[in-house]
């Protein structure tokens, strides 16, 4: 236990400040403070950097990488893609297991103070 602990600590030093921080973080100030000051920590490259990353996860990506991988090593690129399809699989399995109710939404007005009010609708079980 001692050797494999050893052998993570790069791992395991910044893990555990990181996890003593939040922790700390979520002792000193309530759930709605802490989203105020996440929020503020934002910049316009930031805004086009995650909006441009967050299709990293694409199909497209995940075939670019295959592809990639399939020139690098044959054992790569089948564990790569049997990943990525059991990954895109298994919630449509889920969801499809488990009943739940589809919501839409029908419309939303802008009340009094700016207050929204959204009409939800009950599609049904899947």
């Amino acid at each position: 236990m001692k050797k494999t602990i050893w052998q993570n600590r790069w791992f395991l030093l910044p893990f555990t400040f990181f996890i003593l921080v939040c922790i700390t973080l979520l002792l000193l100030f309530s759930k709605p403070e802490l989203h105020i000051l996440i929020n503020r920590a934002n910049s316009p490259f930031f805004d086009r950097f995650f909006k441009y990353a967050t299709w990293l996860g694409d199909g497209v990506m995940i075939f670019v990488v295959a592809v990639f991988l399939l020139f690098v090593r044959y054992r790569y690129f089948f564990a790569f893609l049997s990943g990525s399809l059991l990954a895109a699989q298994f919630p449509q399995v889920a969801l499809n297991l488990v009943e739940f109710q589809r919501l839409y939404v029908d419309h939303i007005e802008i009340g009094e103070g700016h207050f929204p009010r959204i009409q939800v609708c009950v599609l049904g079980g899947a």
